[in-house]
This record gives C-alpha cells, sequence and structure tokens, in this order.
C-alpha cells in the first residue's frame, strides 16, 4: 500500500526563532494538509472526511452553547435568583468547560512557577508593575506556542541599541474571576468587571503580567531621580533664604505670646519674603505634581499600547475564537490519523505517531508532538477506527460511513 503523499525535499526554510519545547498545535491549515494529502480514493471515503470535519465542528458549537448559557448565568444573576453557592457551581463548572475547550485547541495551562518567574522577570519596555492578585477568584492561564527569539531594545532616547533575549509566546488565553463582592463594589470605578477573559498574541513572557487585570504602573527610580532629586536642592535652597526671616517671625509670636520681654528686630522684608518663599514652593509642588501626571500618563500609554495592539479578542468572542481553533485541531488530528491508517496500513499507536511526525517534518518543516492517542480516541468514538489488541485498523468505508450517519442524526442533524 502505497505511504502518505511525499514531501518536498527542499530543505525547511530556517526561521528566526526556533521553538522552545515541542507544540501540541499543527501549525499548518486544514486546507493546506488537505492539499498535501490529495484526493481521497473514492467518494464515500471523501463523504467520510467530510462528515468527520462537521461532526467535530458540530460538537464544539454545542460546547460554546453550553458555555454561552453559563455565562449568561453568571452575568445575569438577578434575573435567575442565584444564590451565591449556586453562582460558585455556575463558575466553576465555566472553569472547567473552558478548561477543557482549552485543551482540545492544544493550550498549556500556565502553572504558578512559571507565573512568579515572569512576574519576577525584568520589562521589556522599562516599565515597572505591580500586579495585585488579592482580588482573584479563580485564574486560568493558558499559553500555545513558545519561541526564543531577540528583541532590540533602544536606550538613552535612542542613542544606544540593544539585543536582548526573550521568550516570545504566540497566544495567549487569560481567563480571570473576581471575587463577586469586590467586582460589584468596583463597578462605579474604573476596574474590569467580575469576568476578564481576553486572548492576545506575541506576548513577551517577562510583559505577560501587563495584560494582566489590576496591573498598576508604578514610577522608574529614573524617573523618581529625576522628579525628586532637584526637589532636595529646592527644599535646601528655599530654607537657606527663609531661615533668618522665619527665626524673626518665631522670635515677634513669642513676644507676642508673653514668653519674650523684648521685643525683637524684625527685618523689614521679612515677612514678604516668607510669603513669597511659600509661595514659589506652592507653585514648585504644583509643578511637580503636573510632571507626575504626565509622566504616569506616559506610562499607562505604553500600558494601553501593548494590551491594544496585541489583543485578539475579549470575553465570549475570545472563547468563540477558542473553540474555532479547537474544531480545526482536531479536524487536523483526526485527519492524518485516519488517512494514514487507511493509505499505510494497521499499526500501533506509536508507529502512527511516528508516521504522522515524521510526514509533517518532512513536509512542512515543523516538528511537534502530535496527539496520537486523542486522535484515536476519536476515530474510534466515531466507529471509523477499530483496535485489535495494540493495533488499530481503519473501518471499511461502507461500513464507517453508516456509523457516521447514526451519530450525525443523534446530534440532531439531517441525514446525510
Amino acid at each position: 500500500m502505497a505511504a502518505l503523499p511525499a514531501a518536498d525535499q527542499r530543505p525547511a526554510v530556517p526561521t528566526a526563532s526556533a521553538p522552545t519545547s515541542k507544540e501540541r498545535r499543527i501549525p499548518v491549515t486544514l486546507e493546506r494538509i488537505r492539499d498535501r494529502l490529495g484526493p481521497p480514493e473514492s467518494d464515500q471515503i471523501a463523504k467520510i472526511e467530510r462528515l468527520l470535519h462537521v461532526m467535530l465542528r458540530a460538537e464544539v458549537d454545542q460546547q460554546a452553547g453550553a458555555m454561552r448559557r453559563e455565562l449568561d448565568r453568571l452575568l445575569h444573576p438577578e434575573d435567575r435568583a442565584l444564590t451565591e453557592e449556586e453562582s460558585d457551581v455556575a463558575s466553576e463548572r465555566l472553569l472547567a468547560q473552558i478548561r477543557h475547550a482549552l485543551s482540545r485547541a492544544n493550550f498549556n495551562e500556565v502553572d504558578e512557577g512559571l507565573l512568579r518567574s515572569a512576574l519576577a522577570s525584568q520589562s521589556l519596555v522599562d516599565l515597572d508593575t505591580h500586579l495585585d492578585r488579592s482580588d482573584w477568584r479563580r485564574a486560568l492561564i493558558c499559553t500555545r506556542g513558545r519561541t526564543e527569539t531577540t528583541i532590540e531594545l533602544r536606550r538613552w532616547f535612542g542613542l544606544r541599541r540593544i539585543q536582548r533575549p526573550c521568550t516570545l509566546i504566540r497566544t495567549l488565553f487569560v481567563y480571570i474571576e473576581r471575587h463577586p463582592k469586590k467586582a460589584r463594589k468596583a463597578q462605579n470605578e474604573l476596574t474590569p468587571p467580575r469576568f476578564y477573559v481576553r486572548l492576545f498574541e506575541d506576548i513577551p513572557l517577562a510583559d505577560i503580567d501587563m495584560v494582566m487585570p489590576d496591573c498598576r504602573v508604578r514610577m522608574s527610580w529614573p524617573d523618581r531621580a529625576l522628579m525628586f532629586g532637584p526637589a532636595i536642592f529646592a527644599v535646601i535652597g528655599t530654607s537657606a533664604v527663609l531661615k533668618a526671616s522665619w527665626n524673626a517671625l518665631v522670635l515677634h509670636s513669642r513676644h507676642l505670646a508673653g514668653l519674650d520681654p523684648v521685643a525683637p528686630a524684625i527685618p523689614g522684608g521679612a515677612l514678604a519674603a516668607i510669603g513669597g518663599g511659600f509661595l514659589a514652593l506652592a507653585l514648585w509642588g504644583w509643578t511637580q505634581f503636573g510632571r507626575w501626571q504626565r509622566m504616569h500618563l506616559r506610562y499607562l500609554k505604553i500600558l494601553s499600547d501593548i494590551v491594544m495592539y496585541r489583543l485578539c479578542d475579549r470575553d465570549m468572542g475570545a472563547v468563540n475564537q477558542v473553540l474555532d481553533e479547537a474544531g480545526e485541531e482536531e479536524t487536523k488530528e483526526a485527519l492524518l490519523a485516519l488517512r494514514s491508517l487507511r493509505v499505510e496500513g494497521p499499526c500501533t499507536e506509536s508507529e502512527l505517531d511516528e508516521r504522522i511526525e515524521r510526514w509533517l517534518r518532512t513536509t512542512f518543516g515543523c516538528d511537534i508532538d502530535f496527539e496520537v492517542d486523542d486522535a484515536l480516541a476519536k476515530l474510534v468514538r466515531l466507529g471509523l477506527v477499530v483496535r485489535s489488541g495494540s493495533t488499530y485498523t481503519a473501518v471499511d468505508p461502507l461500513q464507517a460511513l453508516a456509523r457516521m450517519r447514526q451519530h450525525w442524526n443523534a446530534l440532531g442533524g439531517i441525514g446525510a
């Protein structure tokens, strides 16, 4: 039996950055995979592959509908009269559904150790931030695709350029639920709502905290020195000018209070000097406050630019995009496994894994960790593949098409 369609013999084009570890995601579109696989052997097999794609997408759509209903119940508790316990159960169920969808889309969950390391690392944009997670009730942060690359940074007003290595996260999904009482209290303020769902792309690992809610910008030490350094000299200079006049004013106050019997000799311009000095201090303080506001706005602009230019989608739109990618990922995995078993014959799970990974590597130049167990589980569940011991075999097309029609009708579809 012929092997999978031969790949191009040309070497893969080298890229500027290499993956830090094998991805589970297949970084090739379904259309390109179908083009390289070529047309099916018969119309029946073509119909099976079309039904396979439609059924997997239909299952994803059902999951999307369940997630929308759950999120609607949580966002409108006054209409549903949810108790705190019911709301807690519903949010736990929603989090489990989102985690399952992310797993189907081949995302990897970020553990606490990696998150702490990212928060402690130095930012690439010289922005000092602080992430307050005290209001977080539940959080799910997942990534897909990490690469080691080099970013050019500008220092000293652009006069110096340095190359700094960094870990770049290709896709970042953030789901954070705040405490209900604190979220309701913060509705009148410019703070994130109770549920924060965002999808980002191309985020440096060191800047992962900047796309989180409750991220606060703090003044860097060089800016603090530029702002408060002149203040020290200003206070010292003003104190030297006002010292004599201030002493005279104190002595006169003691005389008026009866503490000193002899009236002191007060220079004529003492009171005017004191008033002018305090006016100068007030003007200087107002000027410094304006400088602090401008500097803070500049920091916020940098932070907002990072979020705006790297934000893909939000709320249910972000979840829908993940679900859409999950449907495509599962179709690609199942299609590759089914076509390999039909073209190259029965084999074990490890042999099938090696076949597909080798074909993807030689055809598209992508070295991934193919989820062969997940692909085979879908095919066995749909009745397209049978297992005998440790060997998997593709079912006869007529029998497979009949089983696909049964599953499709069970989903509520129209008979194929």
